[in-house]
């Protein structure tokens, strides 16, 4: 009887903390997607962000990718900075409309796999302006069907160009 009380107990635990860990992870995209969509007052980003680890004064990148082909989330995730484990936090991240998006302390690095935008560095308050313009620079790089990190600079006329396709399929 004492096993059988473990393993029950064992189990109930695991379960819990499941559960807990998926309230969290809700919780920290609710952030993410109130801070990229400028829906959260600026004092509760900066509780919210000192609540992540993350420093409610510096300017942040707003980051939106898409995954390749074959590509993993994880990896992706990972390879631009939002979950390294050898450093300091320096952004957090959320699945919105199936990209990840998020923000960093600095623009993330160049990859092969994926199609990644980023936007100016904003303060919290202001990281919607940032997204929209990493929106921007993601739709570019797709249609373009270019890979790697961009920003709008250095998408040029690109940008421009891709808005104006965008504009007439949507006019049709």
């Amino acid at each position: 009887w004492s096993d059988v009380a473990m393993v029950t107990t064992a189990r109930a635990h695991r379960k819990t903390e499941l559960v807990l860990a998926l309230a969290e992870e809700g919780r920290g995209a609710a952030f993410v997607r109130g801070a990229l969509f400028g829906t959260v007052p600026a004092t509760e980003l900066r509780i919210q962000a000192e609540a992540y680890g993350l420093d409610p004064t510096r300017e942040y990148v707003a980051v939106r990718a898409w995954l390749g082909e074959g590509a993993s989330q994880r990896e992706l995730v990972r390879t631009l900075g939002f979950h390294d484990p050898l450093r300091h936090r320096r952004g957090i991240c959320a699945v919105i409309d199936g990209d990840i998006a998020g923000f960093l302390s600095e623009p993330p690095p160049a990859i092969d796999d994926g199609f990644v935008g980023y936007g100016p560095p904003r303060p919290l308050d202001r990281l919607a302006e940032s997204y929209r313009l990493a929106a921007r620079a993601l739709m570019t790089v797709q249609a373009c069907g270019l890979h790697g990190v961009h920003d709008l600079t250095s998408l040029g006329l690109r940008a421009a160009v891709a808005m104006d396709r965008s504009e007439e399929h949507t006019s049709e």
